[in-house]
């Protein structure tokens, strides 16, 4: 078994992979269940970042997910993606702990998580370039509502599909579209 993952995968190879590695999940191979869980680590936190700011109950409902995960492996269906099937369950476990503890959801997500650092071998001049840039978006996105936020986040850097959105966001598909369109614009306005 190969868990190797392209160094900038598509997303149909992503998604190859990860159904590999569910596969391999469910039929209680360990090592694949730790790759899963190194894999989606990183995201899972920052996403749960985005509901609340309190990192100890980010991190045990982590724990949660991949303790269910493991228990129910063999019950569980996923039906659309693997990373949509892991956000939408820690966004409930977490939401239910808020609510549980009367606690309510906050999003302090002051910039935007973007991909990679430069390597140290860039060139100098591409490097601030990139700097630039980032810099350039996080600060427009703050002209951004709360919810636009977050929908461009689960769009364009969670790669979330419009219909997995309108389930997270607890949006009708139209609204999604909507909501999407008018942050693009909005975007493109700061930006110009």
């Amino acid at each position: 078994m190969n868990l190797s993952i392209a160094t900038n995968p598509t997303t149909e190879q992503l998604d190859i992979e990860c159904h590999q590695l569910w596969i391999d999940v469910q039929s209680g191979n360990k090592l694949a269940f730790r790759h899963l869980y190194d894999l989606y680590l990183d995201d899972l936190f920052s996403y749960g970042r985005r509901i609340t700011s309190d990192e100890s109950v980010i991190e045990d409902c982590i724990h949660d997910v991949f303790t269910d995960i493991w228990k129910y492996k063999n019950n569980i269906q996923i039906k659309s993606s693997l990373k949509f099937y892991l956000f939408k369950s820690l966004q409930r476990k977490v939401i239910h702990v808020l609510k549980a503890s009367r606690k309510y959801p906050t999003s302090d997500i002051n910039e935007v998580y973007l991909e990679g650092v430069p390597s140290y071998e860039e060139d100098l001049i591409s490097e601030q370039t990139e700097k630039e840039r980032k810099k350039k978006f996080s600060n427009s996105l703050q002209h951004l509502t709360k919810r636009q936020r977050e929908i461009i986040k689960l769009r364009y850097q969670d790669n979330f599909s419009n219909e997995e959105i309108s389930d997270i966001m607890n949006l009708s598909i139209e609204s999604t579209y909507n909501l999407i369109s008018k942050a693009i614009g909005k975007l493109k306005k700061v930006l110009r």
